[in-house]
């Protein structure tokens, strides 16, 4: 109920900004309202208290916080829409009219779908469907396409050349439900007026440019042409001729079109340039021609139809602007920062500096101290201490009912334990160095916080997609309206800015566009009674902050840490798309190098791939092991790329002092650029129109839809080699022949082995733990890297006061004893594992060849009753992991299968046995079967049923006889423990 209320607070607030930044006497009785506030203040019964309270340090941090969370000033992200012409303020209010309309009528529509439509007559209906509701869809979808067409035109020549083939496109698509008829000629007609109308506007703006404005009119009056003859009965003339007739006519009025454009010019004289067509006529004229479209589609094929052609429409065309959810999406990340700041600062503000360093970091202990608990009971085999074993289950027993009872705040805990490991280490340093001052004690505030607020929006947004059914009309209103702002905040300040060739006014009515596409897509689907689309629209934020989050991160990093970035921000975009035009590239010969260049055999695993995803599109592929010779070429694209990228930075960068810290971002950018979209489907967002069994060259063999191992592994192979390349060419006194050498061959390397372990080592990886080891010591590495580059862009650039955290904590000494200790410990623990996860051969009865194991198995006598070969390992934990093995013959035909035979005799044996999942590891072994398990085990005869975890795993061998590997575990360690078996399969493939 609170949160309901809070949404309601929120929701008005934003919405009575909304309306005040649109429509300036809204804004004057918000005014007046804040008037008779302040004056109630000005009373002198109150005017004394209120100014001691106002003078309070401690109140005004306070009062920011609660500010900031609760009572935000919204007016802070208002734009002065003045410099926009007149006619530009009246199409903006024109939309946030249409806007409110879309967000108010969810409820009514949802609720009260009266008059209706039938559900069965409109496609993905799952109610009653109100029919002034598709009314609405009609007028503002033709709103929409005239402001999106208006403002591109308004603009430059290539982007309204996109726009208008995207509007002949979609909007032709809504002609073929039904036969060609003279009414479809509004099509062809609208995009050449409003090609004519954008012709007219950019001629006048520039004076110049015959040869560009011919092109555009002929490529479009083509497309314009093929559209007229494939929807209107002029195409029967000539049939099977639509494409080469309707392009030749079209390119003869696109040419009339441009004559007519240009002489309206001429015949305005010099007046031209300063008086262009304003954008209110041409988004009015834009709108009404596709409004008479569409309203001749619902008198020819009723209400119903048109609603079917809208869903359909608005389902893909705004899955395509996953660009703006991008955006949106990766914003979060700048409010989590602010709030954190927020918080931060009227922590320092409140309390006294003393008490602020002592109580923090104690505050900073205890939760180290209470997320570690548990730890001591998971590892039950040490020997703890009866005071450590009795204080832990004391810090239990006090935080179970507000942590480890609740399954979502128990996972924020554990993933926290790092964090508060690490501000336990930093504290003890801190204090042996005298150090620990009120700054650097913020300093780990801030992390801490940050760390918290990053994990908890992730499981939030990771959790959130598991609703069921429709959503409440309220709640959906308000969403709605949340969804309006997030837009209109996000796009507002993009909007208002102005150059040569994207003025405001152009700006405002492509914004304008993209912001009614997104509320009617919301606004259909929740009138279709459809429950997935909120789901829809939060996956699409969240993977924004998947997939391109980290970049947005290290920019909003260095924008914050030294002051004004050395690049321009469309430079540093221009360069992540290089870096995502390569990924995809690099895409589609990755699958041409597992065929081994053969065309056919490329288009059989083509065929096979596509079959299996439509059987089912979550099924996990492997990655196949690839051409060595493949690799290293691989290599040498990626680095060669990126040399080729600095060396053209570092020729046009005149400017010796920035030119290192350019070369940085540029790098940089191009490298998370590779990384991103080396990992997502890209081809279904980027290539829209074509097939989805092409798309399927384009998408990577593995896909990361959470942060997980491959994601970071996809920064690393990237990341880490742009970084080396970035830092040995960037010298601030001139990079030298040989720093290029050692700087390509140094990245290349790091490639090569990155590439080589990931992923075609990962079973290895997992099972002898290195994966943890290895993906702690890179982000180290790049910890220091990101460390080594940050000084040396301070160093050129200057560095600027207030800064976050505290410099220099560590001299230089310190930090290469720090960094020469932390190799050493990693080094360890790296070769004791790759020690203990070797493999080692053993004989097993009835089995003709031997089975490799990793050596911290150890071979143990069979207990009385168990046939088989025993293996344990161990562990910290109470259960120490157990292997049997035996061998099993197969079935004759007609007897019951091998796997059910197994799970009939363990559910005999083994208490409260239940089966998770049966999964086929073809892609290990051939014909091996793997089936997961649980049941309840004692530890002692005392002690409750605990549940723990198994996996019994079939492998085929050839004389008709079955190696049979049961794994038994806790479920904490059963994951690690499972990718053993991987790696016995794997040797006996």
């Amino acid at each position: 109920m609170w949160k309901l209320i809070e949404s309601l607070i929120t929701g008005a607030r934003k919405l009575g900004n909304f309306l005040a930044a649109q429509f300036p006497p809204l804004e004057q009785t918000f005014n007046r309202v804040r008037e008779s506030a302040t004056n109630f203040i000005s009373h002198p019964l109150i005017r004394s208290p209120w100014n001691r309270l106002a003078g309070s340090r401690q109140f005004n941090a306070a009062y920011s916080v609660f500010e900031h969370f609760w009572w935000p000033d919204y007016s802070k992200v208002r734009v002065d829409w003045t410099g926009l012409p007149p006619g530009g303020l009246l199409v903006l209010r024109l939309i946030s009219i249409a806007a409110l309309l879309l967000c108010f009528l969810l409820v009514p529509a949802m609720l009260f779908p009266f008059p209706s439509l039938p559900a069965h007559a409109i496609e993905g209906a799952n109610g009653p469907v109100a029919a002034w509701s598709v009314l609405l869809w009609l007028v503002t979808l033709a709103l929409a396409w005239g402001c999106f067409l208006a403002g591109a035109g308004m603009c430059n020549r290539p982007a309204f050349l996109i726009s208008v083939i995207m509007y002949l496109w979609y909007v032709g698509w809504a002609a073929t439900s039904l036969p060609r008829a003279t009414s479809n000629l509004f099509i062809p007609l609208t995009a050449l007026l409003a090609t004519g109308m954008s012709e007219r506007t950019l001629h006048g703006r520039e004076a110049r440019g015959a040869g560009a404005g011919i092109a555009l009119c002929v490529l479009a009056g083509a497309a314009s042409g093929i559209v007229l003859f494939a929807l209107t009965p002029l195409g029967r003339l000539f049939p099977g001729k639509a494409i080469p007739y309707g392009a030749c006519t079209g390119v003869l009025w696109g040419l009339i079109t441009f004559a007519c454009a240009r002489g309206a010019n001429i015949l305005r004289g010099n007046g031209a340039a300063d008086s262009p067509l304003g954008i209110q006529y041409a988004v009015a004229l834009i709108a009404l021609t596709t409004l008479a479209f569409f309203s001749s589609i619902s008198i020819r094929g009723g209400l119903a139809l048109y609603a079917s052609g809208v869903a359909q429409f608005l389902t893909v065309w705004t899955g395509y602007l996953w660009p703006v959810y991008y955006f949106i999406g990766v914003g979060i990340i700048l409010k989590l920062l602010k709030n954190t700041r927020v918080i931060t600062s009227a922590f320092r503000d409140i309390f006294p500096s003393g008490f602020f360093v002592v109580v923090f970091s104690l505050l900073l202990l205890a939760g180290g101290l209470i997320t570690w608990a548990p730890a001591v009971f998971d590892a039950g085999a040490l020997p703890w201490p009866a005071a450590i074993i009795r204080s832990a289950a004391y810090l239990y027993k006090i935080s179970a009912s507000w942590i480890w009872e609740n399954p979502w705040r128990s996972t924020i805990a554990i993933w926290m334990r790092g964090v508060f490991l690490f501000d336990a280490c930093a504290i003890v340093w801190l204090l042996l160095i005298r150090r620990l001052v009120p700054s650097a004690v913020a300093s780990l505030v801030f992390q801490t916080l940050l760390a918290w607020f990053l994990i908890t929006e992730y499981l939030f947004e990771l959790g959130g997609f598991a609703h069921t059914g429709i959503h409440s009309a309220l709640s959906m209103c308000i969403f709605s309206i949340w969804l309006l702002w997030m837009l209109f905040e996000a796009g507002i300040k993009l909007s208002a800015g102005s150059s040569p060739r994207w003025p405001s006014v152009g700006r405002m009515a492509i914004y304008g566009g993209m912001l009614l596409f997104l509320l009617l897509g919301l606004h259909v689907r929740l009138a279709l009674h459809d429950p997935k689309i909120r789901d829809e629209v939060y996956y699409a934020l969240f993977r924004g902050i998947i997939d391109v989050g980290l970049p947005y991160f290290l920019y909003v990093y260095a924008d914050r840490r030294i002051g004004k970035i050395p690049v321009a921000v469309h430079r540093l975009f221009a360069a992540f798309c290089l870096g995502a035009v390569l990924a995809i590239f690099l895409l589609l010969l990755d699958k041409l190098a597992v065929a081994g260049w053969s065309p056919g055999l490329f288009r059989t695993q083509m065929i096979s791939r596509y079959d299996s995803f439509l059987g089912d599109a979550l099924v996990r592929e492997t990655v196949p092991p690839m051409p060595i010779t493949w690799i290293a070429l691989r290599g040498g694209c990626v680095i060669g790329a990126l040399a080729i990228l600095a060396r053209c930075v570092s020729t046009r960068c005149l400017d010796r002092a920035r030119r290192p810290a350019v070369l940085l971002f540029m790098l940089m950018a191009a490298a998370t650029g590779l990384a991103s979209f080396s990992k997502i489907t890209a081809s279904t967002m980027l290539l829209p129109l074509i097939p989805p069994r092409w798309s399927l060259l384009f998408t990577p063999y593995r896909q990361s839809l959470m942060i997980d191992a491959n994601l970071v592994a996809q920064y690393f192979i990237y990341g880490l080699p742009a970084l080396l390349l970035a830092l040995a060419v960037s010298h601030p006194k001139g990079a030298r022949s040989v720093n290029w050498v050692m700087g390509i061959a140094g990245a290349y390397g790091f490639y090569l082995l990155m590439t080589c372990l990931w992923p075609w080592h990962e079973a290895w990886l997992r099972s002898t733990g290195l994966l943890v080891t290895f993906g702690l010591s890179g982000i180290a590495l790049l910890l220091f890297l990101i460390r080594i580059g940050r000084e040396r862009v301070e160093e050129t650039l200057g560095a600027r006061e207030g800064l976050t955290e505290p410099e220099h904590l560590l001299g230089p000494r310190a930090r290469a004893a720090l960094t020469l200790t932390v190799a050493i410990i990693f080094g360890a623990i790296a070769c004791t594992q790759i020690y203990y996860g070797r493999l080692l051969a053993y004989r097993i009865p009835e089995l003709s060849v031997p089975v490799l194991l990793p050596a911290a198995w150890i071979r143990v006598p069979a207990a009385p009753g168990i046939t088989g070969t025993v293996f344990l390992r161990r562990s910290v934990s109470l259960f120490n992991p157990m292997l049997l093995m035996e061998v099993r013959k197969n079935p004759k035909e007609g007897e019951q299968p091998l796997p059910d035979q197994l799970i009939q005799e363990a559910s005999l044996k083994l208490p409260g046995f239940s089966v998770l999942k049966k999964e086929d590891w073809g892609r290990y072994s051939n014909g091996a079967t793997a089936v997961d398990f649980n049941f309840d085990y004692r530890f002692s005869a005392s002690a409750s049923p605990a549940p723990l975890i198994g996996t019994k795993l079939l492998l085929q061998g050839g004389d008709e006889r079955t190696l049979v590997i049961t794994l038994m575990d806790t479920i904490k360690d059963w994951e690690e423990r499972r990718w053993d078996l991987v790696r016995i399969a794997q040797t006996l493939r």
